[in-house]
């Protein structure tokens, strides 16, 4: 799904596989929309992506290296303000 991701240039059908990797079961998931969301580009979609973390259960580590990711300075304050979110959803959480 990541490569069908990586050559997909309609922003709804990235978004569609964005929710099919986080339905399916596991770590790896995370990991994947983790991958993900270094390479996109698409400042939104960043924000889809540490969204999606919201309705997978688990995996806590793995959602801890990705909502981290989303508070490196000098990504936009849209994208950090997602992952503090996300940070503070994981920490009542764990």
């Amino acid at each position: 799904m990541e490569r069908d991701y990586a050559t997909a240039t309609n922003r709804d059908v990235r978004l569609d596989i964005i929710m099919d990797i986080a339905e399916l079961p596991g770590a790896e998931s995370v990991r994947s929309l983790t991958r993900l969301f270094e390479i996109e580009t698409d400042m939104d979609l960043k924000v889809d992506l540490l969204d999606s973390l919201l309705g997978i259960d688990g995996h806590k580590e793995e959602k801890l290296i990705m909502l981290t990711l989303g508070t490196r300075q000098g990504l936009p304050g849209e994208i950090r303000q997602s992952a503090i979110d996300g940070l503070i959803d994981w920490m009542i959480n764990v």
